[in-house]
C-alpha cells in the first residue's frame, strides 16, 4: 500500500480538478441562483431535530450560499469553508446582504485548520463527502471533523446515488468493476463507485473531470459512515447525524 506522501501528488490533482470545476463561472452562476431555495424538506427536518437557533456551525463545502443562507436565516452563527475561492467570494456576498454573523475561509474538507471543540455542530454540505477520494480519507475527514465539536452533531449530507443493476459483489468482482473503469479512461478509480464527472451542471462540460464517488444505496452510505467509529444518532432522507 502506498504511503500518504506517495499518494499526495494524485490527491492534489484530484482536489485541484474539483476546485477548478466549482470555480467555473457557469457553475458559480448556477449555485448562486439556488440561494433563494432555502432548506429542502429533509434538511429542515434534521435542522429542527438536531440544531437550535443560535448554535455555532461549521459548514464544510458551503461556499455556494444556499446552505449558509438557510442556516443564517435560522439565526445560527456560521463559519463556512469551501475549496473554491470564487465560491467563497460568492457565498460571502450573499451573507453580507443578510447582515448575518459569519466567517468564510478557503479550506479543504480533509484539512480543516480549526481549534478542537470550537463548534456546536459541523455540517458536510451536499455532495462534499463524495468529492473526497478514497474511503479511508473520507472516514478520516469525519473523525477529524468530530474533534471540532463541543457536544453537538456531525451532519453529513449524502451525495448522488447511482444504483447498480447487480447485487453487491464479492471482492474479486468489485475489482473487475474498477479495472473496467480504468480501461474506459477513468484512471482516478481506486474503488467501485469512483467516477470522473464531466459535468457539474447540465449546461457546462468541464475542461478537467472532477472526482466523485457514487454510492449504490443509502444503506451503503450508512455502512461506510459507521466505519468511522462515530455513533449514528439520527437520519432523514439522504442526511445522517453522527456523534463521537
Amino acid at each position: 500500500m502506498k504511503s500518504a506522501s506517495a499518494r499526495m501528488p494524485r490527491l492534489l490533482r484530484l482536489f485541484s480538478a474539483v476546485r477548478e470545476g466549482f470555480s467555473d463561472p457557469s457553475v458559480l452562476r448556477f449555485y448562486s441562483g439556488r440561494v433563494s431555495e432555502g432548506f429542502h424538506e429533509e434538511e429542515l427536518e434534521i435542522a429542527d431535530r438536531c440544531v437550535s437557533p443560535g448554535d455555532s456551525l461549521l459548514l464544510v463545502g458551503g461556499g455556494g450560499g444556499r446552505d449558509a443562507t438557510a442556516w443564517a436565516q435560522r439565526g445560527n452563527q456560521l463559519t463556512v469553508t469551501d475549496l473554491s475561492e470564487p465560491m467563497v467570494r460568492s457565498g460571502r456576498e450573499h451573507l453580507r446582504q443578510l447582515r448575518a454573523q459569519h466567517n468564510y475561509a478557503v479550506s479543504n474538507a480533509v484539512a480543516l485548520s480549526f481549534r478542537e471543540h470550537v463548534f456546536d455542530h459541523v455540517v458536510f454540505c451536499d455532495g462534499v463527502y463524495s468529492h473526497i477520494p478514497g474511503r479511508e480519507l473520507r472516514l478520516q475527514a469525519l473523525r477529524d471533523a468530530a474533534h471540532l465539536l463541543k457536544q453537538g452533531f456531525l451532519v453529513v449530507y449524502a451525495g448522488w446515488l447511482r444504483p447498480s443493476i447487480l447485487p453487491a459483489l464479492p471482492g474479486s468482482f468489485q475489482r473487475l468493476r474498477v479495472w473496467k473503469q480504468w480501461l474506459s479512461g477513468n484512471l482516478s478509480a481506486r474503488e467501485p463507485g469512483d467516477a470522473r464527472l464531466r459535468r457539474l451542471i447540465a449546461e457546462k462540460k468541464l475542461s478537467r473531470p472532477c472526482f466523485y464517488h457514487y454510492f449504490q444505496s443509502a444503506d451503503e452510505i450508512e455502512s461506510e459512515l459507521r466505519q468511522s467509529g462515530l455513533r449514528l444518532v439520527d437520519r432523514t432522507v439522504g442526511i445522517w447525524a453522527l456523534k463521537p
